[in-house]
């Protein structure tokens, strides 16, 4: 299998989109269907390389993947504007910029997330109507129907920065550590917390190859703080309306699969999902970060609709 670097120039979007691209070894004008994979909050495209290599190997040799580093993380240079941010839904016109710019393929193309990005995949799938063949959703933030639209509702508020602030995870995230002396530091800090009890140390190691810049102090997050806590407050999308818009125009191939505990994905969601016709199902003694706990388990599971 290839793993190799792409970097794509977005003068439209403000920068340009780094990140990685996958695919079997052998004739490289051969025509693939294409995956588009996006990270979770905080991540970079190189965390998910044990999960998409897991994917390409049980896919044989017809996909390709490409996995960018989206706005604010990795070693994409697209700006960022925490003070203002209110929803997701820029990720989702990023991504479609990047669709369009990569090297033309005569094959499908599928759309895949994880959290942030399994939303990011349903907003885009609705901006490209009948041009996205399937999506695969792996644990995606989403509330009940009465939070979704309370947050949404603060989101869209005057005073959103000062009522989201409060929000633990949003206290948490801006308040976490972003300077280490040396990748190895980060390494031995980051793999002792809980949220990465369950990660095995290579895709520790994944993560942080995009995930850290180097600095006056040495290395730094390529995420800031402030931008990850910006991501948890703005919740002023509405996935539902983007959802209603994907089964108006005949429904689209959707398969989601969720953590066992903690999962991010509401019990009436997954079954909003299921009644709506897609194949939900949870993966044994993982979390939210099932990706990357369980990646061979999970890269087994992924499948795609037959031509």
């Amino acid at each position: 299998m290839r793993e190799t670097r792409f970097e794509v120039s977005l003068p439209s979007r403000g920068g340009t989109i780094a990140g990685w691209h996958f695919a079997p070894e052998g004739d490289e004008e051969r025509p693939r269907d294409r995956l588009l994979f996006l990270h979770a909050n905080g991540f970079t495209g190189s965390t998910y390389r044990q999960f998409l290599s897991s994917i390409v190997r049980h896919q044989g040799d017809r996909l390709e993947i490409y996995a960018p580093d989206m706005r604010g993380h990795g070693l994409t240079s697209l700006p960022t504007d925490p003070s203002n941010f209110r929803n997701w839904l820029i990720y989702a016109e990023d991504a479609k910029a990047l669709l369009g710019a990569l090297p033309a393929s005569e094959g499908r193309v599928f759309l895949a997330g994880h959290s942030l990005g399994a939303v990011t995949s349903i907003n885009l799938a609705a901006f490209m109507p009948g041009q996205i063949s399937s999506l695969t959703l792996i644990d995606p933030v989403i509330f009940p129907p009465a939070i979704r639209r309370v947050l949404r509702w603060i989101s869209n508020s005057p005073f959103h920065q000062k009522a989201m602030k409060r929000v633990p995870i949003v206290k948490m995230a801006k308040g976490r550590r972003r300077q280490f002396a040396s990748r190895e530091a980060a390494l031995e800090n980051l793999s002792k917390k809980k949220l990465f009890a369950n990660v095995p140390l290579q895709v520790m190691s994944d993560y942080l190859e995009d995930g850290l810049r180097k600095s006056d102090g040495g290395m730094a997050l390529s995420c800031a703080p402030e931008w990850e806590a910006a991501n948890f407050a703005a919740q002023g999308h509405d996935v539902f309306k983007s959802w209603r818009q994907l089964q108006a125009q005949g429904g689209i191939a959707t398969q989601l699969y969720y953590a066992e505990k903690g999962s991010t994905t509401h019990m009436r969601v997954r079954a909003k999902f299921a009644q709506d016709g897609a194949k939900a199902q949870s993966l044994v003694r993982t979390t939210h970060l099932l990706p990357l706990e369980s990646p061979d388990s999970l890269g087994a599971l992924v499948a795609f609709p037959s031509e």
